[in-house]
């Protein structure tokens, strides 16, 4: 009865590791398609900056200013 179970239970672990490693290449895809979408967003982001930058007549280049590009995790 015992080992009847065990068998049971290592099937379905089995069923469900063979279901997730078919999820795994689109999870992928879709972590690729997330980051592009991300970087033009940046692009766009810095752009915009810089269309304020001139906006408000301060050199996007100048020294001191905030720094829209790095990481602030």
């Amino acid at each position: 009865m015992l080992k009847c179970l065990l068998v049971k239970a290592m099937e379905q672990v089995a069923t469900g590791m063979t279901e997730i490693a078919k999820g795994v290449p689109n999870l992928q895809k879709e972590m690729k398609k997330f980051q592009i979408i991300m970087i033009r967003q940046n692009d766009k982001i810095e752009k915009m900056a810089q269309v304020l930058f001139q906006l408000i007549g301060i050199d996007s280049t100048q020294e001191g200013r905030m720094d829209i590009s790095k990481d602030t995790d």
